[in-house]
């Protein structure tokens, strides 16, 4: 996770949409879904996919696919006017309760759950421009605060092993809101009838590729002493783990260490369904070089994507708290994964000036965290990937 030396050295985050970049700009949306874009490849690729559209930009709060394009779009209001945020105080199990955030909307309208995950000893409103963007894409943002910030000396800090079992803590949110999903209708209205998507940075997102793997494989962590807990309660936090649709893992630990997961080979292909994206960045020194390739190789579900950022704001590591420029990416996978939202499925792996792998710069070969040297960005969809010379790497089975 994100260390306690880089927390001190850094200064206080920037918000890029504050400073009105375009790439990161939230464009908000106006009574067509189909008015944001600005080609015709685009205008056709949502024409098509309209119905889809119109459910991913029904809400006030949620962005057109323009936000994504590299001129300033024209928005309509400051973000912080189209998404609320506050806190849960108490959830069951949960050490500190947890931060919201959700699109402003009529007081009947329900959103799916995105719960993400904050890196070790980095607080979730250090990612508030990050839970915002999300959220301002159509979801309840359910930010649980680890127990790991918990003091120590106090009695439940051992119970942490150093943030090792925080991927419970994500699952108890999950079964807190399936239980009683009105338990907070007022901050967090949301919709349990939907998949919810899981995502997180540093140890976060370890913990993403933990809750899919207990997701997919029940032998995952068996053995180890948190694996108790999961069969507690008629293994309600397994039934839990069944409703997730998608995870994202930024700048996610290396699975290949211990201290961070104790099933090292239990995690191996452990992922078998749940769609995974894995998102690193060359300037990132924080964690072993080639760990996201690792973690994204060892993934066997289908549709995964990776990617390694040419990051130009030289924050690395920090990058999802200094600047948080993947937030859209991040909800459009959650929107075309768990939700089935074909437009934003279409961003992630067409070929459109505003899809991913024309929007984001990836790596070039040799680059620091690339895949087996050369790989930069890898879409995988089933029976197809691009770039098609590196498809062979699709397989979890693949050599790394």
């Amino acid at each position: 996770g994100a260390s306690t030396a880089s927390l001190r050295m850094r200064a206080a985050p920037t918000r890029a949409w504050a400073l009105g970049l375009g790439a990161l700009s939230v464009a908000l949306a106006g009574p067509s879904p189909l008015g944001g874009c600005g080609t015709a490849s685009c205008r056709e690729a949502l024409q098509e996919d309209a119905g889809q559209a119109a459910s991913l930009l029904q809400v006030a709060a949620a962005p057109r696919p323009s936000a994504l394009l590299s001129a300033p779009p024209v928005v309509a209001g400051s973000l912080g006017e189209r998404v609320t945020c506050g806190i849960v105080e108490r959830v069951p199990g949960v050490a500190s309760g947890i931060s919201v955030c959700r699109p402003v909307g009529p007081a009947e309208q329900r959103w799916p759950l995105f719960v993400f995950g904050h890196g070790d000893w980095q607080p979730p409103n250090e990612y508030s421009g990050m839970l915002m963007d999300i959220a301002s894409y159509g979801f309840v943002v359910a930010a649980y605060r680890s127990c790991i910030w918990v003091v120590p000396g106090n009695p439940d800090y051992p119970a942490c092993d150093n943030g090792r079992v925080d991927y419970l803590e994500a699952l108890k949110v999950i079964h807190f809101f399936a239980q009683d999903p009105a338990a907070n209708v007022d901050l967090a209205p949301v919709d349990m009838s939907q998949q919810v998507s899981v995502g997180g940075h540093s140890g976060g997102g370890r913990v993403a590729l933990q809750v899919a793997a207990v997701r997919d494989t029940p032998a995952y962590l068996q053995g180890t002493p948190s694996a108790e807990v999961l069969d507690r309660d008629d293994g309600a936090l397994r039934k839990a783990a069944q409703r997730v649709g998608a995870a994202v893992a930024l700048y996610a630990d290396d699975m290949r260490d211990t201290i961070s997961n104790p099933d090292v080979e239990g995690f191996t292909n452990s992922i078998k369904t749940t769609p995974v994206f894995v998102i690193t960045s060359s300037d990132d020194f924080g964690l072993t070089n080639g760990a996201g390739w690792w973690d994204f190789t060892n993934v066997g579900t289908a549709s995964k994507i990776f990617i390694d950022l040419r990051d130009k704001s030289m924050q690395g590591h920090m990058e999802p708290i200094e600047v948080g420029s993947d937030g859209p990416w991040v909800a459009l996978f959650g929107q075309a994964m768990a939700l089935g939202n074909m437009t934003a499925k279409r961003l992630l792996y067409g070929d459109c000036p505003e899809c991913l792998r024309n929007a984001r710069p990836h790596a070039m070969p040799k680059a620091r965290n690339t895949g087996a040297g050369k790989v930069g960005i890898l879409l995988c969809d089933g029976a197809t990937a691009w770039p098609e010379e590196d498809a062979s790497f699709c397989s979890a089975t693949a050599s790394v």
